[in-house]
């Protein structure tokens, strides 16, 4: 199961993931939270809140999604969308 909130700035994903993986994590001890603020963080920051630079924040997630998927089967990621598209 994966649980993928996106969303505009501010509008409160990284909260609701915090929620739900509080309410999960006893049952699924293998679930994880991705927040995209620290997904950027770890690749360096390297990319500002623009479309081209928000695309490719999501490529990086969908690329970590698919090389940790074994291990990411429960998850949680909160992200920026790109304008228009959810």
């Amino acid at each position: 199961m994966v649980i993928w909130v996106t969303g505009m700035s501010g509008a409160g994903k990284t909260t609701l993931c915090n929620a739900v993986w509080n309410l999960v994590k006893p049952s699924i001890p293998e679930l994880v939270l991705l927040d995209g603020d620290q997904v950027r963080e770890l690749f360096g920051a390297d990319l500002d809140y623009s479309e081209p630079s928000r695309e490719r924040q999501i490529a990086r997630l969908r690329r970590l999604a698919r090389f940790h998927w074994p291990s990411l089967r429960h998850s949680c990621r909160s992200e920026l969308t790109r304008q228009g598209i959810s």
